[in-house]
C-alpha cells in the first residue's frame, strides 16, 4: 500500500507541476498579445517599396492600410498613387478601385467613396496633369476631370484627389494613419 500511495502522490505532483507550467505559458501568450501593436500599424509599418521609382515615374499599389474611419463600398479596395516627379519628390494619392483598378474620385470626393470607373487613370509628366485616359464603357465624361502632378483639380467641378500622408524611409513610403484620421 505504501508504494501504491507514493505513486500517487508523485503523479499529483506531476500533474499539478504540469498545470502551473501551462498557465505560465498562457500568461506569457496572453502578455505578448495585449503588448503587440495592431495589425493595420504592423501592415502600416512595412509600407510601399518605391527606391526603384525613378523620377518621372509613378506606380500604383494597394494601401498598406486604411486610414481610422474610412469605409469602402463592397468589392472595393483602397490604393495608392505614388508618383516621382522629375524632381525627385514623392507624392502620394489614394483613390478607390473596383475590381483592382482605381477609379476617379466623384462627387465630393471624400475618401472610400466609389468613384467613376476608368481603365486607365495615370499621370502625365509630358502634360504635367494626371487623368483617365481611358474612360470605362459608358463612362467618357470621366474623361474631362484633369488634376495636377500635385493633386489640384485643373478642371471645373473635380474634387482635389485625396493625399496620401506618409514619408520616405530607407526607400519604403511609409503612411501616416494618425495624420490621415482627419481626412473628409
Amino acid at each position: 500500500m505504501t508504494g501504491a500511495l507514493y505513486r500517487r502522490r508523485q503523479l499529483a505532483r506531476a500533474v499539478a507541476g504540469l498545470a502551473a507550467l501551462g498557465l505560465l505559458a498562457f500568461g506569457w501568450l496572453g502578455w505578448q498579445v495585449m503588448a503587440a501593436r495592431p495589425a493595420a500599424d504592423l501592415v502600416a509599418a512595412q509600407g510601399l517599396h518605391v527606391a526603384n521609382l525613378a523620377p518621372g515615374r509613378y506606380r500604383w499599389a494597394e494601401a498598406p492600410a486604411l486610414p481610422r474611419g474610412v469605409q469602402l463600398p463592397e468589392g472595393a479596395s483602397l490604393h495608392v498613387l505614388l508618383l516621382r516627379l522629375p524632381d525627385g519628390t514623392l507624392h502620394a494619392f489614394y483613390a478607390t478601385a473596383v475590381e483592382g483598378r482605381p477609379a476617379l474620385p466623384a462627387g465630393g470626393g471624400h475618401l472610400g467613396a466609389a468613384g467613376l470607373p476608368c481603365a486607365d487613370f495615370a499621370p502625365d509628366f509630358a502634360r504635367r496633369d494626371i487623368a483617365c485616359r481611358q474612360a470605362a464603357p459608358g463612362f467618357e465624361f470621366a474623361l474631362r476631370h484633369r488634376w495636377s502632378l500635385t493633386g489640384q483639380p485643373l478642371t471645373p467641378n473635380t474634387p482635389p484627389l485625396p493625399v496620401a500622408a506618409g514619408h520616405e524611409t530607407g526607400g519604403q513610403w511609409l503612411p501616416d494613419l494618425a495624420a490621415q484620421a482627419a481626412l473628409p
